[in-house]
């Protein structure tokens, strides 16, 4: 089978190129093994679209959570194409909920959402409406085995069989779906980096892997959507206190998380019932119940060493009472990393072990993440 553009991924990513690519007049075949990170998503999409906003504040936001380690020509192009890429989905018929939310490290309120927390899959839903109307895209399943070309890509192997392209797009994410718990999917597991790498491009930054700071704890693990927080609620200790800024960024959460002493847990307790149910990531229905029902709640392993083995992330499950509308967050161990620069190159970077200490949030040093997004 040949064709002008092979996409290998159907995510956001893949999604936007195979239809870009077919607006230009290329006929593509789009290849997927399933849905994976996209449909998850939850919390939306971050763009300076609001008067009071710019891309150079978000550029600014960006960098101070990046805590130095961002490429900064890179965050200038993803701040600046932001507002231009919503209308872009807007063209596709895109809806998104009125106004916008502020979430973790942002000092606007920049946050697009679709649906509440449902952004990933409601965005994926007009992204496939919009292939299914374009005639130069084909649909196929199949997982990549390899590439295929000597020196050059020239399309890709697949367990269904080989596509022959002029053009190769590599759109299958990364690899956090092999972590033991995670919120990823099992295909999110770094095979397309693997058979670039094998085929000769040049990788970097694999050190980098978001770990969402809060999961549920129970036999099914499944995203506690950022949106919440940003709504207001609080991550409490047993005792109902905060011990943790809700808004700062996602490592800075993380690492609290990590080495706060005891149980973790979501409130909304202070909030309305109603802002409790509009989320649906704390409770099936819509209503805080009276009396709090019995929960089960997770007592966490702590590490005592920097690298902390991957299997032993709890210990047995106990009752307890729920404090209101709330859920027990997911944490797990993981090595504690400090990219550095390598030769003089900042887009190089090796990946040093660090013993890990307590640290106050928002102090520098290591992280120990929670439960994979």
């Amino acid at each position: 089978m040949k064709t002008d553009v092979l996409v290998v991924g159907d995510g956001l990513a893949g999604s936007a190129a195979a239809l870009e690519a077919a607006r230009l007049g290329s006929r593509v075949i789009l290849v997927s093994a399933g849905n994976a990170s996209s449909d998850r998503a939850q919390g939306g999409i971050a763009a300076a679209t609001l008067p009071e906003d710019s891309p150079r504040l978000h550029a600014l936001d960006t960098l101070a959570a990046g805590a130095g380690l961002c490429d900064p020509d890179a965050v200038s192009i993803l701040t600046s194409a932001g507002p231009e890429t919503v209308r872009w989905l807007e063209s596709l018929g895109v809806r998104f909920d009125g106004g916008s939310a502020r979430e973790a490290a942002h000092s606007r309120a920049r946050v697009l959402h679709l649906r509440g927390d449902q952004s990933g899959s409601t965005l994926m839903g007009f992204m496939r409406d919009a292939i299914a109307r374009e005639p130069r895209i084909e649909r196929r399943r199949g997982r990549l085995q390899s590439l295929l070309g000597d020196g050059i890509c020239a399309g890709a192997a697949f367990d269904t069989g080989m596509v022959n392209a002029g053009a190769t797009v590599l759109a299958t994410g990364g690899y956090a779906g092999l972590f033991e718990r995670t919120t990823n999917s099992r295909i999110s597991n770094g095979k397309g980096i693997l058979e670039a790498a094998r085929a000769g491009a040049s990788v970097a930054d694999m050190e980098f892997v978001q770990f969402h700071p809060t999961a549920f704890a129970g036999p099914r693990t499944f995203l506690i959507t950022e949106a919440l927080r940003g709504a207001g609620a609080y991550i409490v200790d047993a005792e109902g206190n905060r011990f943790i800024d809700e808004l700062l960024p996602r490592d800075q959460v993380a690492r609290a998380l990590a080495m706060h002493p005891g149980q973790a847990f979501i409130s909304v307790t202070h909030t309305s019932c109603a802002t409790a149910g509009a989320w649906g990531s704390i409770r099936s229905d819509s209503r805080c119940p009276s009396p709090p029902p019995r929960i089960t709640r997770w007592e966490a392993w702590r590490p005592t060493s920097t690298a902390a083995p991957r299997s032993r992330v709890f210990s047995r499950p106990v009752n307890a009472p729920a404090l209101g509308c709330t859920a027990r967050i997911a944490w797990r161990a993981t090595r504690c990393w400090r990219p550095r620069p390598s030769d003089g190159a900042p887009r190089q970077r090796q990946s040093t072990p660090l013993r890990c200490q307590p640290t106050q949030p928002g102090a520098s040093g290591c992280g120990v993440a929670a439960t994979s997004r």
